[in-house]
């Protein structure tokens, strides 16, 4: 593979899309340990501490990738600069490394992204359509949501090594991410990346599929824990599905609150001219494969995709609805936060919380069919298990 000093033109850059020719080198500035970048690529740059390291990324470095007609494309690459090599403000080219965005990326944003996904060459154009939508969906939801809990904390994000995790099954590759706070005691946020069909599942040969999850345990016991899935799969015989799961597990239910994020979801129902009632009911019962006796106890304010499609024989348009309803209903559910926090609590809405937070960990073990028998325990453990649980 060839190295080039000519300007590039990059499509992604650290699972970012930053179009046009890159500048080289990227110019940064040092302040004590830590970089700040003063060219970035557009607005399109981050940093990250690695091993004790801090990189700045900067701007792609003459990697020939590919070519198109418009130039050659760099895909998930980018240029970072350590700290102990910057200096006089410049990272020079010797002291520049290139690095894939999985590198960088892996621990702060989805990781599979549809620029470096085979599978999608093999569904029709309207579900690739489709799949790359979910793809940039789930890119903004990382942004948006990581920030938002960051800013509930006051600014603070504490998360270590410990906090990210990369595994692969059989079926399936799993990626997770997770922030803690004083406000917002953890985040944690699961990407499945499904290679064949899962034991159990649906019958069919599986082309693309991705699964997204949201989970999120405010510190305040007024205001219960969120889940929140979205699911886009895609067979060999050209059917599709999409599903998702949207709900609060209270201790203290504020009926107020939960009347908010009903109004939420009848909204988004009436907009498609769809009636939410059969979807709050799969909410309240679970599939014929979970447990009851073991089942989260899920507000009825919230809805369950796992049945009958939302539009029979349309999935682009039941993925919408589920998409929109997926970001309409966490935004809903994260303004709760600040304004049940510092409100004063009883010791029985403690004893709520410790109650519903143990009895998600009994369902995750015994109840739902996913985390019991198919998804590694240290996969939905990090991803979605409360920060502290009682017995």
């Amino acid at each position: 593979m060839g190295v080039s000093k000519e300007p590039l033109r990059c499509n992604r850059v650290a699972g970012y899309r930053a179009p046009g020719n890159v500048l080289n080198p990227a110019s940064v500035g040092r302040q004590k340990d830590d970089l700040a970048i003063s060219q970035p690529v557009g607005e399109n740059h981050l940093s990250r501490r690695v091993h004790g390291d801090r990189f700045a990324v900067g701007s792609c470095w003459g990697l020939k990738l590919s070519h198109a007609p418009e130039g050659w494309i760099v895909s998930l690459v980018a240029c970072i600069c350590r700290s102990h090599d910057v200096e006089d403000k410049n990272c020079s080219g010797s002291a520049l490394v290139l690095a894939t965005g999985a590198l960088l990326w892996g621990s702060l944003t989805v990781a599979a992204t549809g620029t470096t996904d085979t599978r999608l060459d093999r569904l029709a154009p309207e579900h690739r359509a489709l799949a790359l939508r979910m793809v940039g969906f789930m890119d903004r939801a990382d942004q948006k949501y990581f920030a938002r809990a960051q800013a509930l904390n006051g600014g603070v994000a504490l998360t270590g090594p410990e906090d990210t995790l990369s595994r692969e099954t059989d079926d399936s590759i799993y990626s997770v991410r997770v922030t803690r706070g004083p406000i917002v005691e953890k985040l944690g946020r699961l990407v499945a990346e499904g290679k064949k069909t899962q034991p159990g599942r649906r019958e069919g040969v599986l082309v693309w599929s991705r699964f997204y999850s949201i989970d999120v345990h405010p510190k305040t016991p007024l205001v219960g824990m969120l889940h929140a899935t979205l699911v886009l799969q895609f067979y060999e015989d050209g059917s599709g599905f999409a599903g998702g799961w949207l709900g609060v597990m209270n201790g203290t239910r504020v009926a107020a609150d939960m009347q908010l994020l009903t109004k939420v979801v009848d909204t988004q129902f009436a907009n498609y001219g769809r009636s939410p009632a059969v979807y709050r009911g799969l909410m309240v019962k679970g599939t014929e494969d979970t447990i009851a006796a073991f089942r989260r106890q899920p507000d009825p304010s919230g809805v369950s995709f796992y049945g009958p499609p939302v539009f029979p024989g349309d999935v682009a348009r039941s993925y919408e609805l589920i998409e929109g309803l997926f970001e309409q209903f966490t935004d809903a559910y994260l303004d709760l936060i600040p304004r049940r926090t510092g409100v004063t609590v009883s010791a029985t809405d403690l004893a709520g919380q410790e109650a519903m937070r143990k009895r998600w960990l009994v369902d995750q073990l015994y109840s739902d069919p996913f985390a019991s028998k198919l998804v590694p325990f240290e996969v939905w453990s990090l991803a979605n298990v409360p920060p502290t649980v009682s017995f």
